[in-house]
C-alpha cells in the first residue's frame, strides 16, 4: 500500500494539518473504511464534491481524522474541524466519558480522533460521533 503524506493548512476551526492517502479502494472486509488518518479538508471536499458517493463510502463507518484545533461548534459546543474554506465543517461529538479531554484543546494543536461518521447535516457540516483522542 503506497502512502503519501501531505500537509494542508486552513485558518478556521479545526483544519487539516496532515493526512495519509492510501492507494486501492480503501474498503476493509469488516465494513469499516481503511482511510488512515484522513484530513478534515479531504472529507469535507468529498461530501461537497459528491454527497451520495461520500455517504456511501463514509456514513456509519469508523474513521481516523486529523486536524488543527481552533474552536468549538457553537450550538453543542463540540470541537470542530474546518476542511475547505467556506465549505462544510466537521463536527466531532465526544461521548460524556471522553469530553474532559476536549477542555485541554488549545488553538493550533494538531489532533487526531477516531470517530464514527454520521454524515452531512443540513448542508452545513459533516457530523462525527463517539470521537476519542488517539
Amino acid at each position: 500500500m503506497t502512502r503519501l503524506l501531505c500537509c494542508a493548512s486552513i485558518i478556521v476551526s479545526l483544519t487539516a494539518a496532515g493526512c495519509d492517502k492510501l492507494g486501492g479502494s480503501g474498503a476493509t472486509s469488516g465494513g469499516s473504511v481503511d482511510v488512515g488518518a484522513i484530513s478534515a479538508t479531504d472529507i469535507s471536499k468529498a461530501y461537497m464534491d459528491n454527497e451520495t458517493a461520500a455517504a456511501a463510502k463514509y456514513d456509519g463507518k469508523p474513521i481516523k481524522i486529523r486536524g488543527t484545533y481552533s474552536g468549538v461548534e457553537q450550538v453543542r459546543l463540540n470541537p470542530k474541524l474546518d476542511g475547505v474554506s467556506g465549505g462544510l465543517y466537521i463536527e466531532c461529538d465526544f461521548d460524556d466519558s471522553e469530553k474532559a479531554v476536549t477542555k485541554t484543546f488549545k488553538p493550533g494543536m494538531t489532533l487526531t480522533f477516531s470517530c464514527k461518521v454520521i454524515g452531512e447535516q443540513a448542508g452545513r457540516y459533516v457530523r462525527l460521533e463517539h470521537c476519542k483522542m488517539l
